[in-house]
This record gives structure tokens, sequence and C-alpha cells, in this order.
């Protein structure tokens, strides 16, 4: 059941009308260290979804900016 803390920081995150990238990242990364991934392993996964998608950032971008 901890390992649904991903979803409810998505949930708070949104009702709040935070940044929608932090938070999906926050609870991507809480959800792999609490389902017992290593700090590496997650970032392992993160870039590696990055460059499978590089092309989505090209409209990403200009949001964090």
């Amino acid at each position: 059941m901890i390992k649904l803390l991903g979803v409810l920081i998505i949930v708070v995150g949104f009702a709040l009308k935070l940044d929608t990238i932090a938070v999906v990242l926050t609870a991507g990364v809480v959800t792999g260290l609490v389902g017992g991934l290593s700090f590496n392993e997650i970032l392992t996964i993160l870039g590696d979804a990055f460059v499978k998608n590089r092309y989505m950032s090209v409209f990403l971008l200009p949001c964090l900016l």
C-alpha cells in the first residue's frame, strides 16, 4: 500500500496547482525509492526514457524556461 504514495503526491500536487513536471518527477522518484530502487537506478530509468522521447523535450523546454 505504501507503494501508492506516488499517486497521492500527484493528486495533492495537482490539487495545489504545482508545477506539473516537478510533481510527476517527484512522484516517480518517491515511488522508485519506496519500491526498492536505488537513486542511481531511478536516474538511469529517467535518463533512458528521456533519450527515447527526446523529441518530446522540444515541447517541454519552453515550459521549464
